[in-house]
């Protein structure tokens, strides 16, 4: 596995895990996605060569402004790959922040993104927002009822 994502508690006490979809849980508890936060997020190192590299071939490469300077003047400035972008998904018609951004681009260069609902963590703000395996409730998914149309309904009675 090339990413791995942690799952951490938006800072609200209302709220405990956010998702753009219905988990898959018959995985759990490492579950493939298709958008991760990545403030908590492990990629290997030939997933990050290939964003280099894709961010190289696409001109996605830009020198930064800024002066580093260790006890001495150093005037060597840094490659930034620009791979943490927003943008709309024309296709779905959503907005896709910077983490959403970055997990559509490694999928789209044949990466599979997976979070390990496993791990507890926590998000540090204003308050401490703790989240621990035990909040995700795992359910078989019933079969739905089947529903009755307004007709079917008229007609039986």
């Amino acid at each position: 596995m090339d990413i791995v994502c942690g799952t951490y508690r938006l800072k609200n006490p209302e709220v405990y895990l956010v998702t753009t979809k219905t988990i898959d849980t018959s995985q759990f508890p490492l579950v493939e996605v298709e958008h991760s936060g990545t403030g908590l997020m492990l990629i290997s190192k030939k997933l990050a060569t290939d964003v280099v590299e894709w961010a190289k071939k696409t001109n996605n490469v830009y020198t930064d402004n800024m002066v580093y300077t260790q006890n001495t003047v150093d005037e060597k400035r840094r490659e930034i790959y620009d791979v943490f972008k927003t943008e709309i998904d024309t296709e779905k018609g959503i907005y896709l922040s910077e983490d959403y951004y970055f997990c559509k681009l490694v999928r789209e260069l044949g990466y599979k993104i997976y979070v390990d609902f496993s791990c507890p963590s926590a998000h540090n703000g204003d308050a401490r927002f703790i989240y621990t395996p035990e909040m995700v409730t795992v359910e078989e998914n019933p079969e739905p009822e089947e529903q009755q149309t307004q007709e079917e309904k008229q007609s039986s009675e």
